[in-house]
């Protein structure tokens, strides 16, 4: 069998089960014995491999688990040419799922996980949760709802570093990691040698400046792409829950870069107003590096410069499915002259 990445074989189904036995127990703390295991391929894969798994226990009653194998080996091949190899840490999602959010009660419920010495296993096991993602939701109150979680959890964080580090082998968004993504949005952009070159050196001219300013600002623990792709809600009539997806990047930063993705789109200058007006209030000037409305546009565009930015940076290749594309480009472009760079 082939070592080669998207290559690795789906585990056995017994191979499975006993896995996934091991974490049930552990979880519920006593035994409770899977007597029927059925698996399905997900349909929101995006790299690693990914199913849905229908669990029958002895007692009669039934779960439905996803189970996400974070393995490299497992990485599909177009999201190993679009995925920066620098970036991979199997360890991180699972971390943060089971270190910083399953015991603050947030997201998905981790049922647990199963890591081999061999550092050739990382299973993942979660709930399937029936939500729905951001990005087909169109009432605008439902998107500052997110928002308003999202400074929640963010004002949760402020100030303990030291325990998400301890934690989870979290990236760092620091000046090395900003001025990373910089170098390869213009490489990238030289390499086409097109016209995209002048136009994104120009916006990029002051840069360091961006760079300064987001380091200044409270840093908090990231889920680092919170695209509305990302983002499962459920709407009842009081209120939403919310459910992010793919913690494969968190990270240490400015809580802005998460709003900056969340508000990433075809919004109105309005819309978007709205959306970030509903997260400032949220966390509370008392939490913020800003003291003033102004200021908090200033930060927020900065994060929003930084992620179009990353998005450039990417890949060589890689372009994104037809209905989550953008014109990051002309978004930075934008961006930077807002900012008068």
């Amino acid at each position: 069998m082939s070592n080669a990445i998207g290559a690795s074989p789906a585990p056995l189904t017994e191979e499975l089960k006993l896995a996934l036995q091991t974490v049930l127990d552990a979880h519920f703390r006593e035994r409770r014995p899977i007597v029927r295991l059925e698996r399905q391929a997900s349909a929101y894969r995006s790299s690693f491999a990914l199913e849905q798994l229908l669990v029958t226990l002895g007692d009669g009653s039934a779960l439905t688990v996803i189970f996400k194998d974070l393995g490299w080996r497992s990485l599909a091949k177009q999201a190993h040419r679009a995925k920066p190899d620098f970036l991979y840490d199997p360890l991180r999602e699972i971390r943060a799922y089971e270190a910083l959010l399953a015991p603050n009660g947030l997201g998905a419920l981790c049922y647990g996980s199963l890591v081999a010495a061999s550092g050739l296993r990382f299973w993942l096991f979660l709930e399937k949760v029936d939500g729905v993602e951001l990005y087909q939701v169109g009432e605008l109150e439902t998107w500052k709802a997110v928002a308003v979680w999202l400074a929640e959890v963010h004002r949760y964080f402020f100030g303990r570093e030291r325990e998400l580090v301890a934690n989870a082998p979290l990236l760092n968004h620091d000046r090395r990691f900003y001025g990373l993504w910089a170098a390869r949005a213009l490489e990238f952009a030289d390499a086409h040698k097109g016209k995209d070159s002048p136009r994104l050196r120009g916006a990029l001219q002051n840069y360091e400046t961006v760079i300064d300013r987001l380091l200044a600002l409270p840093r908090t623990f990231l889920h680092g792409e919170f695209f509305a792709s990302n983002v499962l809600v459920k709407v009842a009539a009081d209120h939403v829950d919310v459910y992010p997806v793919d913690w494969e990047l968190a990270a240490i930063g400015p809580g802005l870069t998460d709003l900056a993705a969340l508000v990433a789109g075809d919004w109105s200058e309005d819309e978007r107003g709205e959306i970030a007006q509903a997260y400032f209030e949220a966390l509370g000037r008392d939490r913020g590096a800003a003291t003033s409305r102004d200021d908090l546009r200033e930060a927020l565009l900065c994060c929003r410069l930084q992620t179009a930015v990353q998005r450039l940076g990417w890949s060589r290749e890689w372009v994104p499915p037809e209905q989550h594309a953008h014109d990051w480009l002309t978004e930075a472009v934008q961006l930077a002259g807002d900012l008068k760079l």
